[in-house]
């Protein structure tokens, strides 16, 4: 009896201990390890911003030693020590200046002594949108693509009446390494996508399958720019586009002028 008894204290004992072991030194909590920032309509913040709520549930100092970012836009905020019991913060700030289009996914990776989670990933996401889609990124203008067609750039956005109000060509240097600035007038065509189809079919007694547009689809605009006739050297530089957008009034473009 004594025997079982004192196996029995031993096994109450380990019963009591063990779990004040477990959860023994710093333990990390956060509110939501992965915030939905929702839909950012381009030019409305220059940077988004977004604060993660940290709680030390254990016995010890919570200790933050490195925080890893996915992206050379983001920048961390955080309290580097939080007492037990305590509260504290990781701030993750994003710049838009380079944002893209579309959805977006920033996580952070946390590093810490905690006996729970040394290594916590968290992230925020959202979509960002651009006021303007246009297409393509980069722009070439050939000389000997000098037609009526011109060289085509398509613009969608959501805007109402939606206009370009005029097209230039910044120079920036030739293939000599001259650097000037100069702006060139260019000579364009612009049409809503539908419009030219619609006109295109009538030409070929073509009848539309569907004129219906598709859920979420942005109307599509045809820029088509014209080679300056005056340009006899190849030449790099922005390719300047204006327009009637409050939110984007001038669309700026890299390219060149090619000379062929």
């Amino acid at each position: 009896m004594p025997g079982n008894f004192c196996r029995m204290s031993v096994q109450v004992l380990a019963a009591i201990i063990l779990p004040s072991a477990i959860f023994a030194g710093p333990v990390i909590e956060v509110d939501t390890a992965d915030f939905n920032m929702g839909t950012i309509i381009e030019g409305t913040a220059t940077t988004l911003k977004h604060v993660f709520k940290i709680r030390n549930s254990g016995d010890s100092a919570l200790k933050i030693t490195f925080i890893r970012k996915s992206c050379g836009c983001t920048s961390v905020d955080f309290d580097p020590v939080i007492p037990p019991g305590g509260s504290g913060s990781i701030t993750e700030t994003i710049s838009t200046e380079k944002a893209t289009n579309g959805e977006f996914v920033m996580p952070i990776s946390i590093t810490s002594n905690a006996t729970n989670s040394p290594t916590l990933k968290l992230s925020v996401h959202g979509i960002y949108k651009f006021n303007i889609v246009v297409e393509p990124e980069n722009l070439q203008l050939y000389s000997e693509k000098n037609t009526d067609t011109g060289t085509l750039v398509t613009l969608k956005t959501d805007k109402k009446g939606f206009q370009v109000t005029g097209v230039s060509f910044l120079l920036g240097e030739n293939s000599s390494g001259f650097t000037w600035q100069t702006s060139i007038p260019l000579n364009y065509s612009f049409a809503l996508a539908d419009t030219v189809k619609r006109k295109q079919n009538a030409r070929e007694s073509v009848k539309p399958k569907n004129d219906t547009p598709e859920p979420n689809r942005l109307p599509v605009y045809k820029l088509r720019i014209k080679f300056p006739a005056t340009e006899k050297e190849s030449k790099l530089g922005t390719f300047i586009i204006t327009t009637n957008h409050p939110g984007k009034p001038e669309i700026k473009v890299l390219g060149n002028l090619v000379v062929q």
